[in-house]
């Protein structure tokens, strides 16, 4: 990562934007009543296409003790909310352990596959040179 894209993202962790986005989240109790990560960033006056801006903020009220679920959704993007059940905190938990084994996994397969070498020859190596036609 850049340090200005790490900048980029940064300067919004300040107390002023935790507490804006806690307080938004204030009105979004429940997986029924999330809010899309891109609308928050709207609403916060954060342009930041990555959503890293957005994460880092969730993660910020996290720490500090706030119950903030997440889901993915299908159609794009995600959303944020107060978990305010224990299904609810129990989805989110399985969503997260999820897919930190599938990150772990393909850590796993990065490295063997670097240490294997490829599995197959390159598709893209030199040609061959054309034969030489030109003494018939």
């Amino acid at each position: 990562m850049s340090r200005r894209t790490a900048h980029a993202w940064g300067r919004h962790v300040t107390p002023h934007y935790i507490s804006r986005l806690r307080t938004i989240l204030e009105a979004h109790r429940g997986a029924a009543r999330l809010v899309r990560a891109r609308d928050l960033a709207v609403v916060l006056g954060i342009t930041d296409p990555t959503g890293r801006s957005v994460r880092v903020l969730v993660n910020s009220l996290i720490a500090a003790g706030t119950p903030v679920g997440s889901v993915n959704l299908e159609s794009g993007g995600g959303g944020y909310f107060i978990i305010e059940t224990r299904d609810e905190l129990e989805r989110c938990l399985h969503n997260y352990r999820s897919r930190a084994r599938e990150i772990l996994r393909k850590a796993e397969l990065l490295q063997e596959a670097y240490e294997r070498g490829p599995r197959q020859p390159v598709l893209l190596a030199t040609p061959a040179p054309a034969p030489d036609r030109s003494s018939n």
